[in-house]
Protein backbone atom coordinates (compact mmCIF):
# COMPACT_ATOMS: atom_id res chain seq x y z
CA UNK A 1 0.00 0.00 0.00
CA UNK A 2 1.33 3.95 -1.15
CA UNK A 3 -0.06 6.45 1.07
CA UNK A 4 0.73 10.28 -0.49
CA UNK A 5 1.17 12.50 2.54
CA UNK A 6 2.20 15.49 0.80
CA UNK A 7 2.80 17.29 -2.76
CA UNK A 8 4.89 20.12 -2.65
CA UNK A 9 6.28 21.94 -5.55
CA UNK A 10 3.63 21.64 -7.90
CA UNK A 11 0.73 23.97 -7.01
CA UNK A 12 1.84 27.18 -8.99
CA UNK A 13 2.97 25.04 -12.14
CA UNK A 14 -0.48 23.33 -11.81
CA UNK A 15 -2.27 26.27 -11.28
CA UNK A 16 -0.37 28.04 -14.73
CA UNK A 17 -1.16 24.90 -16.15
CA UNK A 18 -4.84 25.26 -15.14
CA UNK A 19 -5.13 29.01 -15.64
CA UNK A 20 -3.12 28.65 -19.45
CA UNK A 21 -5.17 25.61 -20.81
CA UNK A 22 -8.20 27.51 -19.28
CA UNK A 23 -7.47 30.96 -21.58
CA UNK A 24 -6.38 28.22 -24.21
CA UNK A 25 -9.67 27.08 -24.36
CA UNK A 26 -11.63 29.86 -23.92
CA UNK A 27 -9.85 31.60 -26.94
CA UNK A 28 -9.87 28.06 -29.15
CA UNK A 29 -14.23 28.28 -28.33
CA UNK A 30 -14.16 32.27 -29.50
CA UNK A 31 -12.48 30.86 -32.05
CA UNK A 32 -14.68 28.29 -32.91
CA UNK A 33 -17.38 30.36 -32.45
CA UNK A 34 -17.08 32.93 -34.50
CA UNK A 35 -15.95 30.24 -37.30
CA UNK A 36 -19.06 28.34 -36.51
CA UNK A 37 -21.17 31.70 -36.76
CA UNK A 38 -19.40 32.39 -40.27
CA UNK A 39 -20.17 28.97 -41.69
CA UNK A 40 -23.69 29.65 -41.06
CA UNK A 41 -23.40 32.61 -42.45
CA UNK A 42 -21.49 30.69 -45.63
CA UNK A 43 -24.12 28.34 -45.97
CA UNK A 44 -27.30 30.43 -45.74
CA UNK A 45 -25.81 33.12 -48.06
CA UNK A 46 -25.35 30.15 -50.69
CA UNK A 47 -28.52 28.85 -49.85
CA UNK A 48 -29.97 32.11 -51.34
CA UNK A 49 -27.82 32.56 -54.06
CA UNK A 50 -28.85 29.26 -55.20
CA UNK A 51 -32.67 29.87 -54.63
CA UNK A 52 -32.28 33.14 -56.57
CA UNK A 53 -30.24 31.30 -59.64
CA UNK A 54 -32.79 28.27 -59.29
CA UNK A 55 -35.63 31.07 -59.72
CA UNK A 56 -33.80 32.72 -62.76
CA UNK A 57 -32.97 29.35 -64.40
CA UNK A 58 -36.67 28.15 -63.68
CA UNK A 59 -38.27 31.74 -65.61
CA UNK A 60 -35.81 30.50 -68.56
CA UNK A 61 -36.91 28.48 -72.05
CA UNK A 62 -34.84 26.36 -72.80
CA UNK A 63 -35.25 26.08 -76.76
CA UNK A 64 -32.13 24.22 -77.83
CA UNK A 65 -29.43 22.38 -76.27
CA UNK A 66 -26.14 23.50 -76.61
CA UNK A 67 -24.21 20.29 -77.83
CA UNK A 68 -20.38 22.66 -78.03
CA UNK A 69 -21.39 23.18 -74.30
CA UNK A 70 -22.46 19.65 -73.14
CA UNK A 71 -19.23 17.81 -74.49
CA UNK A 72 -17.09 20.78 -73.16
CA UNK A 73 -18.58 19.60 -69.79
CA UNK A 74 -18.00 16.02 -70.41
CA UNK A 75 -14.39 16.68 -71.66
CA UNK A 76 -13.53 18.07 -68.53
CA UNK A 77 -14.89 15.52 -66.07
CA UNK A 78 -13.00 12.80 -68.57
CA UNK A 79 -10.03 14.76 -68.09
CA UNK A 80 -10.38 14.97 -64.80
CA UNK A 81 -11.13 10.64 -63.93
CA UNK A 82 -8.03 10.13 -66.50
CA UNK A 83 -5.89 12.49 -64.62
CA UNK A 84 -7.27 10.62 -61.65
CA UNK A 85 -7.17 6.57 -62.90
CA UNK A 86 -3.30 7.72 -64.05
CA UNK A 87 -2.57 9.03 -59.77
CA UNK A 88 -3.90 5.37 -59.04
CA UNK A 89 -2.08 3.74 -62.06
CA UNK A 90 -5.02 2.14 -63.52
CA UNK A 91 -6.64 2.84 -66.94
CA UNK A 92 -9.99 4.81 -67.17
CA UNK A 93 -12.52 2.19 -67.58
CA UNK A 94 -10.97 0.05 -64.36
CA UNK A 95 -10.88 3.08 -62.31
CA UNK A 96 -14.45 4.25 -63.32
CA UNK A 97 -15.79 0.67 -62.43
CA UNK A 98 -13.85 0.11 -59.14
CA UNK A 99 -14.60 4.05 -57.85
CA UNK A 100 -17.88 4.71 -59.19
CA UNK A 101 -19.57 1.24 -60.79
CA UNK A 102 -19.61 2.32 -64.37
CA UNK A 103 -18.95 -0.49 -66.76
CA UNK A 104 -17.58 1.60 -69.51
CA UNK A 105 -16.03 5.22 -70.00
CA UNK A 106 -19.48 5.26 -72.35
CA UNK A 107 -21.52 4.47 -69.67
CA UNK A 108 -20.18 7.29 -67.55
CA UNK A 109 -20.33 9.71 -70.34
CA UNK A 110 -24.22 8.63 -70.60
CA UNK A 111 -24.71 9.41 -66.64
CA UNK A 112 -23.06 12.94 -67.03
CA UNK A 113 -25.74 13.48 -69.76
CA UNK A 114 -28.47 14.95 -67.82
CA UNK A 115 -25.70 16.97 -65.72
CA UNK A 116 -24.25 18.57 -69.01
CA UNK A 117 -27.29 19.51 -70.44
CA UNK A 118 -28.02 21.19 -67.74
CA UNK A 119 -24.91 22.82 -67.39
CA UNK A 120 -25.19 23.96 -71.41
CA UNK A 121 -28.48 25.47 -70.55
CA UNK A 122 -26.85 27.42 -67.67
CA UNK A 123 -24.48 28.48 -69.44
CA UNK A 124 -26.81 29.64 -72.28
CA UNK A 125 -28.66 31.83 -69.91
CA UNK A 126 -25.69 33.48 -68.28
CA UNK A 127 -24.11 34.45 -71.37
CA UNK A 128 -28.23 35.54 -72.52
CA UNK A 129 -28.36 38.15 -69.47
CA UNK A 130 -24.51 39.11 -70.23
CA UNK A 131 -25.78 40.09 -74.08
CA UNK A 132 -29.12 41.41 -72.93
CA UNK A 133 -27.20 43.76 -69.88
CA UNK A 134 -24.28 43.94 -72.09
CA UNK A 135 -21.90 42.94 -69.42
CA UNK A 136 -18.53 42.37 -71.63
CA UNK A 137 -14.82 41.25 -70.56
CA UNK A 138 -11.72 42.82 -72.06
CA UNK A 139 -9.24 40.63 -74.05
CA UNK A 140 -6.65 41.84 -71.51
CA UNK A 141 -8.73 40.33 -68.31
CA UNK A 142 -8.95 37.18 -70.15
CA UNK A 143 -5.11 36.65 -71.05
CA UNK A 144 -4.14 37.90 -67.53
CA UNK A 145 -5.84 35.29 -66.02
CA UNK A 146 -4.92 32.64 -68.64
CA UNK A 147 -1.50 33.44 -68.18
CA UNK A 148 -1.50 33.39 -63.78
CA UNK A 149 -3.31 29.94 -64.37
CA UNK A 150 -1.27 28.33 -66.54
CA UNK A 151 2.14 29.38 -64.67
CA UNK A 152 0.97 28.82 -61.53
CA UNK A 153 -1.07 25.63 -62.12
CA UNK A 154 0.04 23.80 -65.10
CA UNK A 155 3.69 25.52 -64.75
CA UNK A 156 3.90 26.58 -68.79
CA UNK A 157 2.15 23.44 -69.96
CA UNK A 158 -0.63 24.79 -72.70
CA UNK A 159 -1.73 21.46 -73.82
CA UNK A 160 -2.37 20.08 -69.83
CA UNK A 161 -4.65 23.43 -68.90
CA UNK A 162 -6.37 23.48 -72.01
CA UNK A 163 -6.87 19.09 -71.67
CA UNK A 164 -8.43 20.27 -68.65
CA UNK A 165 -10.76 22.46 -69.81
CA UNK A 166 -9.26 25.97 -69.15
CA UNK A 167 -9.48 27.54 -71.85
CA UNK A 168 -9.42 31.01 -72.74
CA UNK A 169 -13.41 31.05 -73.21
CA UNK A 170 -13.41 29.19 -69.81
CA UNK A 171 -11.67 32.25 -68.39
CA UNK A 172 -14.09 34.51 -70.65
CA UNK A 173 -17.04 32.75 -69.29
CA UNK A 174 -16.44 32.85 -65.54
CA UNK A 175 -15.52 36.60 -66.24
CA UNK A 176 -18.98 37.26 -67.57
CA UNK A 177 -20.24 34.68 -65.03
CA UNK A 178 -19.03 36.56 -61.62
CA UNK A 179 -20.59 39.72 -63.75
CA UNK A 180 -23.78 38.34 -64.12
CA UNK A 181 -24.09 36.83 -60.84
CA UNK A 182 -23.41 40.40 -59.14
CA UNK A 183 -26.02 41.84 -61.12
CA UNK A 184 -28.44 39.27 -59.87
CA UNK A 185 -27.83 39.32 -56.19
CA UNK A 186 -27.72 42.86 -56.21
CA UNK A 187 -30.87 43.11 -58.39
CA UNK A 188 -33.69 40.22 -56.86
CA UNK A 189 -34.84 40.65 -53.80
CA UNK A 190 -35.14 37.88 -51.69
CA UNK A 191 -38.28 37.79 -49.27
Amino acid sequence: DVTVTDISGYGEVADDAIASATASLEKSYATYDEYAASVIETAQTERTQNAVWQAVIDNCEQLAVNEELQEEYISTYLYYFSSMSQYYGVDMETFLYYYYGFDTVDAFKEALAPSAEQYAFQAMVVLGIADMENITVTEDDIIDDYNTELQNTYAGDEAAMTAAGNTKDAFMYDRILEQVESLIYETIQVQ
